[in-house]
């Protein structure tokens, strides 16, 4: 199954899919975008192996991610292998009482 992902546009705002492409984004084509008759982006067929990556879930996750390594007080640590997999086993521990 081909994936795309699409940002929503300001109010009043329209990206066109020519009509002959309607069915190329499920095809696996690039299928090119407009606004007021300008080409401004295209779809890509994602990776269906890589379509995780692009979930709002991942995404946020990511966003997380990049302002802690952002954040000029964070202090980095180094763990030992036995130290990650002990953080591991507690965050699954943790999850695991979450949803119980």
């Amino acid at each position: 199954m081909t994936s795309a992902h699409a940002y929503e546009l300001p109010s009043g705002e329209q990206l066109v899919v020519p009509a002959v492409d309607d069915d190329a984004v499920a095809a696996g084509r690039v299928v090119p975008l407009s606004r007021n008759g300008r080409p401004v982006a295209v779809l890509r067929p994602i990776d269906p192996d890589q379509a995780w990556f692009w979930t709002p879930e991942w995404q946020e996750g990511e966003r997380e991610v990049d302002a802690s390594l952002a954040d000029p007080n964070r202090e980095p640590r180094a763990m030992s292998g036995e130290e990650f997999l002990a953080h591991l086993d507690e965050i699954y521990a943790s999850s695991r009482r979450e949803a119980a």
